[in-house]
């Protein structure tokens, strides 16, 4: 008896499919099974579901404060029957009219008129705030071989100590409002971290699009900040702390693009809109640290000093010629090897300021006016 080898096997197999498609080609039976395509969603199924995660995104928010006022001792029986009003309105709206009803509905009872609800409202945006800038900043690090250590890319939103960070900053305003007992005060804050959550996300966005649009090209997260605060006329600088960039629209455009170094890590830059208001042509900047710190500098003559923020902060644009001019740009806030000046202040990021190469700090000073439109996120 002849013994099949695999590669007898192999041939028998490929002829016997050979036998069964030409016989069925003969008998004019054979059957090609065709992929199916899925459907594609129409436009008004996509305005559908993001009309419903609006509406169901307010109708969370609604119910995360409800025990927030309840442990301040509030009744809350009103604002659960409303509640349960609310889920039945949002289970049974149907059209893309129906959901926007609900979301206006929603938003308008979520409005701080009242203070139990502007207090609780309050407490819970800022515990939102915290949690998206410490969850995403675990999962977004840069790994620093210079220092061998890891640092969240987010860490300008996140409460550092000595009281910086914006994190800090909202702690410290919803500690004043707890303090103050004032609906207004309440309504600052809620306002304050709508704003944090909104150049928190836009950096997030920032970090997705920089992975394939260079750092001096037009970003789609820049647009979106500048729409935000309404700054899409004129002069408007925008800086990318992701990107370490800063980037200059004129009317909405474009036209040009700066590497920068900013806040380190214990000392970031703020995030959020400003304006240019002074211009010094060159200043001393003295230390805000006691001599001893690791934050001290000696008194320094700083040179295309742009000012931004309360002037008794001292946040400026300037000049750093302590820094090589190939040391800006990014991941350049992170401690790195920038020792040709023997300066330590060159190794890692600034006090919170604005670092730009003399020669570039100077053409951008006698470029922008005072009062120019400034976003930092």
């Amino acid at each position: 008896m002849r013994m099949f080898t695999k590669q007898n096997r192999g041939m028998l197999c490929v002829v016997s499919i050979i036998l069964v498609m030409l016989t069925a080609c003969t008998n004019g039976s054979m059957s090609i099974t065709q992929v199916k395509e899925l459907p594609q969603r129409s436009a008004q199924d996509v305005a559908l579901q993001q009309a419903r995660t609006t509406a169901q995104k307010e109708l969370t928010q609604f119910q995360s404060v409800i025990p927030l006022m309840q442990q301040d001792g509030v009744d809350v029986s009103l604002y659960q029957q409303q509640y349960a009003t609310d889920q039945t309105m949002l289970r049974n709206a149907k059209s893309v009219a129906d959901l926007q009803s609900a979301t206006q509905q929603l938003e308008d009872q979520m409005a701080p008129s009242q203070l139990p609800l502007a207090q609780a409202l309050a407490k819970y945006l800022v515990q939102s705030f915290h949690q998206e800038a410490t969850n995403w900043g675990n999962t977004h690090q840069y790994q620093d071989a210079y220092s061998g250590k890891s640092y969240p890319y987010d860490f300008e939103y996140l409460a550092q100590p000595d009281d910086y960070g914006a994190g800090s900053a909202i702690d410290d305003d919803l500690t004043t409002a707890n303090n103050a007992g004032t609906l207004d005060q309440y309504q600052s804050v809620i306002n304050e971290a709508n704003a944090d959550m909104t150049l928190l996300h836009a950096m997030e966005e920032n970090v997705q699009e920089s992975q394939t649009v260079a750092w001096n090209q037009f970003h789609t997260s820049d647009q979106q900040m500048m729409q935000y605060y309404h700054a899409t006329a004129g002069m408007v600088i925008v800086v990318s702390t992701y990107d370490q960039a800063l980037r200059l629209y004129l009317n909405g455009k474009l036209i040009q693009a700066y590497q920068v170094v900013t806040g380190q890590f214990y000392r970031p830059i703020i995030v959020g809109e400003y304006s240019i208001n002074s211009h010094l042509a060159s200043t001393l900047f003295t230390s805000f640290e006691a001599p001893g710190s690791a934050f001290y500098f000696p008194p320094t003559l700083v040179h295309w000093a742009q000012g931004f923020s309360d002037p008794s902060l001292g946040y400026f644009i300037h000049a750093s010629p302590w820094r090589d001019d190939s040391q800006y740009g990014q991941n350049k806030e992170f401690p790195h090897d920038d020792s040709h000046t023997g300066n330590t202040e060159s190794r890692d990021g600034s006090h919170g300021c604005i670092n730009l190469p003399i020669g570039e700090a100077e053409t951008l000073f006698n470029r922008i006016p005072i009062g120019t439109n400034l976003i930092i996120y």
